[in-house]
């Protein structure tokens, strides 16, 4: 599977195991099923603090859009022979790209992944904001030089209550927690330069990588 910024369509379905001991059987079992179907499985790396509700599943396959329904076809059959009994889809979502990727490292191969959902807090104020984050914002994420590469992708059909917009950045050569640390590092400086559009925020935010 290539770099995600490559893909034009990308459906993402969040999953784990049921009962949470068949996870070892159920991932190998996964992650083929995914690769037949031109996706890849992630593993989710909850960064939710103390106190606060995990994200409810363990992992996240990524595939091209146009191939869900032959992986759908294919689920099914694998719960009908047994293959696929510990299976459970807590939600599923399909992007499709917002604007033109931001790329470090085209050939690098990606390890893990920041995805991000992100909205412009005034419907006024969109098409600012998307050119906010096309002309400034992913290029400074891209400067930190914690990602390989960054991309923007907004969600079909809409999903009431959540950010239609989502950020996607891949990461290479260092551990997912260490890309958090630099690009981190950076924004103070960002945003004392006045580099953070004011009606910028962040929902959901998964630390994804491809260790099962």
């Amino acid at each position: 599977m290539g770099p995600l910024h490559r893909l034009e369509g990308l459906a993402f379905i969040a999953t784990k195991a049921v009962p949470a001991a068949a996870g070892p059987a159920w991932a190998r079992w996964l992650r083929g099923h995914a690769a037949a179907h031109g996706g890849r499985v992630w593993r989710l790396l909850d960064p939710a603090p103390a106190g606060r509700p995990g994200a409810g599943h363990s992992h996240v396959i990524h595939l091209p859009a146009d191939r869900l329904a032959e992986f759908d076809r294919e689920t099914a059959l694998a719960r009908a022979d047994g293959r696929a009994d510990a299976h459970a889809e807590i939600r599923r979502d399909e992007w499709h790209r917002a604007g033109p990727p931001v790329v470090v490292h085209p050939e690098a191969t990606v390890t893990g992944m920041i995805v991000a959902e992100v909205l412009c807090t005034d419907p006024d104020r969109v098409d600012e904001w998307d050119r906010w984050y096309d002309e400034q914002h992913l290029p400074d994420m891209m400067a930190s030089g914690a990602f390989v590469a960054g991309s923007r992708w907004r969600r079909r059909p809409s999903r009431a209550g959540t950010a239609d917009h989502l950020t996607i950045y891949e990461i290479s050569g260092s551990t997912v927690e260490e890309a958090i640390e630099r690009s981190a590092a950076v924004m103070p400086e960002l945003v004392a330069q006045g580099r953070k559009h004011e009606r910028h925020t962040g929902g959901l935010t998964w630390a994804l990588d491809a260790t099962t």
